[in-house]
């Protein structure tokens, strides 16, 4: 396994952002789907990002050779993705915009944070239910609160450089409001429980007059649509992110409040991009990330107790060290990792076996406790044959990962 550190930090995404976009015209790493866990430990002061990239193909087939270059230069550089390869974020670059002369102090601080106290653990391979390869990696944040009150920092450095009105003068009472907070150090970002939660003040009007515009647009837009365009939109990746990601907005009387994610519980966000059978580059992910995920993850449920369920968001306390033990963060991806992973992992040790066989008997049991609990999809009845429990745990894996749909 590879332990190495990489971050992310404000102006340095916006900047990675453009620059993969101009990447894609030549060769492109894409994603059938990501699924993206969030857990907040107050305790241990971390924050966990589980990132599990599926289904890992070239787009292009004309320019392999420039995506296989950038797909190991990925790996080795140890850099992370978001949402596709338009979210990729280079820990080269952002290392270049740490030391670069013209960034703020505060920014800086806070890059320099999070490229000191920001691991990357990759945890293996694994296969979907349709054969497809993905990879896992375990993103550990030490010192959370430091970093988000040094993210606080950032934010009110830049909101203090905007210029004191907008092009349009549609926000400048919100604006104003916003350079008052800043200059009194305001609390822009904060965890609440496993969420996060960014708070501003906002103008009451202004907060009115952009919500009519969108809802007008909207509205424009879906009576426009024709039923093959609204069919289309349904599919559309942002949207589809939209709806999958847990998101509330509050409005207060001078400040609004989007919470990401649950409080009480990790979080997950499951996105499913494209239906691409594709295995172009599966034998060079193979050769940069040599761990195969599920076959370690079906030890760990089968060969210690056969038959047991792991609790559903069990609390993993780390050991100390560089983001925590790589069986640690096998721990965790069975405990509050998205749930079908484990199913998934029992599922390939299944393949080809015989009845009685302890996977069949794991399986019987998940079901069982799934359905009692009314848990969507429903899991396959426990009393199916064994010659049809793996299609129908294979149907139920796509259906719980490519959620949500029309």
């Amino acid at each position: 396994m590879n332990l190495i550190s990489g971050t992310a930090g404000p102006r340095a995404l916006a900047a990675g952002l453009a620059l993969t976009l101009l990447l894609l015209l030549a060769g492109c790493i894409e994603l059938t789907g990501q699924r993206i866990t969030v857990r907040h430990d107050a305790a241990s002061d971390r924050l966990y990002v589980l990132l599990e990239y599926d289904g890992i193909h070239n787009s292009d087939e004309d320019k392999q050779r420039a995506a296989e270059r950038k797909l190991r230069a990925f790996v080795e550089n140890g850099d992370v993705m978001l949402f596709d390869w338009y979210g990729h974020i280079k820990r080269r670059g952002l290392n270049e915009q740490a030391i670069a002369v013209d960034v703020p102090p505060r920014e800086r601080a806070f890059l320099e944070h999070l490229l000191e106290r920001t691991h990357v653990t990759i945890l293996g391979t694994y296969r979907d239910a349709d054969g497809r390869l993905g990879a896992a990696q375990m993103v550990v944040f030490d010192a959370a609160s430091d970093l988000i009150e040094l993210a606080n920092g950032a934010i009110s450095e830049a909101v203090l450089a905007l210029p004191n009105t907008t092009d349009d003068h549609r926000w400048d009472r919100t604006l104003g409001l916003w350079k008052t907070a800043a200059a009194r150090g305001h609390a822009w970002l904060a965890f609440s429980g496993h969420a996060v939660v960014f708070r501003f003040p906002s103008d009451a009007a202004d907060w009115a007059r952009a919500k009519l515009a969108f809802f007008a647009k909207i509205t424009k837009d879906a009576a426009a649509a024709s039923p093959e365009d609204a069919a289309a939109m349904a599919e559309h990746p942002l949207l589809k992110l939209l709806a999958a990601l847990p998101l509330s907005v509050e409005q207060g009387a001078a400040a609004t409040t989007i919470r990401f994610g649950h409080q009480e519980q990790p979080w997950t966000v499951r996105c499913a991009w494209r239906d691409v059978d594709s295995h172009n580059v599966d034998a060079l992910v193979q050769e940069l990330v040599p761990g195969r995920l599920d076959a370690a993850l079906a030890a760990r449920l089968l060969d210690a107790a056969p038959t047991s369920v792991p609790a559903d968001r069990v609390p993993v306390a780390p050991r100390s060290g560089a983001g925590g033990t790589e069986i640690e963060h096998l721990q965790q991806v069975l405990t509050w990792g998205p749930v079908e992973n484990r199913v998934r992992a029992v599922l390939g040790r299944a393949a080809g076996k015989a009845a009685p066989d302890p996977a069949f008997a794991w399986l019987a049991a998940f079901a069982e406790e799934w359905n009692a609990a009314g848990r969507q999809p429903a899991a396959p009845a426990p009393e199916l044959p064994r010659e049809a429990a793996p299609d129908a745990w294979r149907a139920w894996y796509r259906t719980l990962v490519r959620q949500p749909t029309l």
